[in-house]
């Protein structure tokens, strides 16, 4: 089968991380071929490319808000060019990358070309921004959790596909030794929920000041956030940013405890990469999560349950951890390889095309 990737990597995230890894993994398969187009947001666009992009995007794109730029419609139109020569395309972010390929024209064009896309907001994303009859012309949709699964069914029927995110579980592995204190990391910006992450971090301070924290945080943004001033008086809370590969590893593995209070979610690198580096979760009641975690290791609290909150990370410190570490690293090499995401997402490709 020959598949072409329509793909994008974030600045914010290294090159161990993020759902890039996937073709990663698909391009060492040997049952497809794969070719890629690169969406690049800072790419310089010439005289007379970039004026016909605007146009484009003026005239004839419907798209979400994260469609906002005339390099995404380089980045469509290198990728429809290339398409007739391939079975199938993978576009790996809906929100970010899918404007002139719902045209009916294009459409049209790529008629011997099934389309699949991959959506990672959550459905509470898709209600306030976006449009959800974007995917109705798809061949296929790939969703990250069952509840977006749900919500996109009605769009299009019978062909909407949950599969999980995956982490590199060769990178994210637990550290070798005990630790010498116990220190919570909390990683992200996107839809975490800071204000019950600033009352557990007091709560757990007031009671007991020897545990530390790994605030992992875009710098740029921390200034604009008043609420984390809160927070940054505490001599236990140390930031981070900017960080390597290696770097955010070893966050990671020197901590006990991932704390990660969220509002809403589907898939979660931070989630993810913590269990793998042998962490207990203690994170919000919200079901994405439980659908990427197991009891035997994860402690869920709704809002407003911060006291709650703060007591488990306390009883946690206070305990032996190796038990629940152990249990949520073999989790994820049972359920989040990316070579098991990927052997997933090619039996989607073969429900799409069954003639490959």
């Amino acid at each position: 089968m020959k598949v072409l990737a329509l793909r994008e990597r974030f600045p914010h995230m290294g090159n161990r991380s993020g759902y890039d890894l996937l073709f990663h993994e698909l391009e060492k398969n040997s049952t497809v071929t794969l070719d890629s187009v690169h969406f690049h947001p800072a790419e310089k666009l010439r005289f007379p490319l970039r004026g016909i992009c605007r146009y484009l995007k003026k005239k004839y794109v419907s798209a979400t808000p994260y469609y906002a730029s005339v390099q995404n419609v380089a980045a469509e139109l290198r990728t429809i060019r290339k398409a007739p020569a391939f079975d199938l395309l993978h576009i790996a972010y809906l929100e970010n990358s899918y404007g002139l390929l719902k045209n009916d024209v294009v459409r049209n064009y790529l008629r011997n070309t099934k389309i699949v896309a991959t959506a990672h907001q959550p459905a509470s994303w898709w209600r306030l921004n976006a449009r959800p009859r974007l995917v109705d012309k798809l061949d296929a949709l790939i969703v990250l959790s069952p509840v977006e699964q749900e919500y996109f069914e009605p769009f299009l029927p019978g062909r909407v596909f949950c599969v999980r995110h995956g982490v590199d579980t060769n990178f994210f592995q637990p550290l070798s030794g005990s630790k010498t204190e116990f220190r919570c990391v909390f990683a992200g910006q996107w839809l975490r929920d800071v204000s019950t992450l600033i009352e557990v971090i007091e709560k757990i301070i007031h009671i007991k000041p020897s545990i530390q924290f790994d605030i992992i945080y875009p710098g740029t943004n921390r200034l604009q956030n008043f609420e984390l001033y809160r927070l940054a008086k505490y001599k236990q809370v140390v930031w981070h940013q900017d960080l390597s590969n290696e770097e955010l590893c070893r966050v990671y593995q020197h901590a006990s405890v991932l704390l990660l209070p969220l509002l809403d979610c589907t898939a979660n690198n931070a989630l993810l990469e913590g269990m793998s580096c042998g962490l207990p979760v203690v994170s919000s009641d919200i079901p994405a999560v439980h659908h990427y975690t197991h009891p035997t290791y994860t402690f869920l609290y709704k809002r407003g349950e911060e006291d709650e909150m703060a007591a488990r990370v306390i009883s946690l410190s206070d305990s032996d951890n190796d038990q629940y570490g152990s249990k949520a690293r073999q989790f994820v090499l049972e359920n989040f390889r990316w070579v098991d995401i990927a052997e997933q997402t090619l039996d989607i490709y073969r429900k799409v095309c069954p003639a490959n």
